[in-house]
């Protein structure tokens, strides 16, 4: 019995060892960043005397319209702990007015700070670390030539609680996938927030399960993330010229799938100026991909009425693509989210 039992076993771990590895769903990917271990510590438990973290969150407060009584000296006490409270009470439906700067407030007051004073203007701040946080820390830190890991620590929280704006985003677009990240809708905005333009779009990849006719992307997930953007020039590129294989049916304008299918010679990216994500942005959130677009396909106006999957890009009508060319230029911010 003993025997036939170890045998048994031999035979299991053998035919789990030949199973393939899961890998993570769209939906699950993992999430950059989150507050620095030793920064969190301090702030939660502030050390006694002077304190360069403290200070820079007393900073912070002054920054977002709550300035402790006596200035920022550095000290934690009560007139520090009653400006948290003012910014806790700020946003009721997520965070208690404790005066405790605990990883659901350390973590909002990082969201404050990105959307009131870098611009990030659609970033939710709600106390939760998620996808487009953390990418929004990681191109946060670009911009100050830190590294771009997403953990604020010390040195990013610095430049957050400190130092002033220096990207000014001409146009903001807003993307809400489903939670697979197939379909979706685009919002597009100018400076002061004024809605442009919305229409559907794809991301994701519908087209096929085998991830080698995409131009050997790293990462086929549309990503998730805030991700500085420039209106680029349009690409005369073809399937054909690409080596692509076109899809072989597409979505209509109420997201039925039809069979309906591009050819290869038609344009892969449409006819007019495609919308690029900065690549350094993409990079800590997409394992090293670049590339990754809003865009169209074929000629001039050709597929108004079919939406044709994407490799990992966002993908829109051509008649959608057009507007979006008409209206925006220079460079913005494109917030991907579920």
């Amino acid at each position: 019995m003993k025997k036939s039992f170890i045998c048994l076993l031999l035979v299991f771990v053998m035919a789990m060892a030949t199973m393939p590895i899961a890998t993570v769903s769209a939906a699950s990917a993992p999430v950059v960043g989150g507050m620095g271990a030793s920064l969190l510590s301090t702030l939660n438990n502030p050390p006694s005397g002077v304190n360069t973290d403290i200070q820079n969150l007393q900073y912070l407060l002054t920054n977002l319209g709550h300035a402790p009584v006596g200035g920022c000296d550095g000290k934690w006490g009560t007139n520090t702990k009653n400006a948290v409270i003012a910014f806790q009470q700020d946003y009721p439906s997520y965070l208690s007015p404790d005066g405790v700067v605990g990883a659901k407030t350390a973590t909002a007051l990082v969201q404050a700070a990105l959307q009131k004073r870098f611009a990030f203007k659609y970033l939710s701040v709600d106390g939760v670390w998620g996808h487009v946080t953390g990418s929004a820390v990681c191109t946060l830190q670009m911009m100050f030539s830190l590294t771009a890991d997403g953990v604020v620590g010390s040195a990013t929280w610095a430049k957050l609680c400190t130092s002033s704006k220096n990207y000014t985003p001409n146009w903001y677009i807003k993307i809400v996938l489903s939670s697979d990240r197939t379909t979706g809708t685009l919002y597009a905005y100018n400076s002061s927030g004024t809605q442009l333009h919305s229409c559907k779009c794809l991301g994701y990849s519908y087209a096929t399960t085998d991830h080698t006719n995409n131009w050997k992307a790293v990462n086929m997930d549309t990503p998730l993330g805030v991700f500085r953007a420039s209106i680029a020039a349009a690409s005369s590129s073809t399937y054909a010229s690409l080596g692509l294989t076109p899809p072989s049916f597409g979505f209509n304008t109420s997201g039925t799938k039809i069979n309906t299918a591009a050819v290869s010679s038609d344009l892969a990216y449409g006819a007019y100026q495609i919308i690029k994500m900065q690549d350094d942005d993409i990079k800590p959130v997409t394992n090293n991909r670049t590339g990754v677009w809003i865009h169209s396909t074929g000629a001039a106006n050709k597929y108004t009425t079919t939406l044709y999957p994407t490799h990992g890009c966002v993908k829109i009508f051509s008649s959608d693509q057009s507007v979006l060319a008409s209206k925006l230029s220079g460079a913005g911010f494109v917030f991907i989210t579920q």
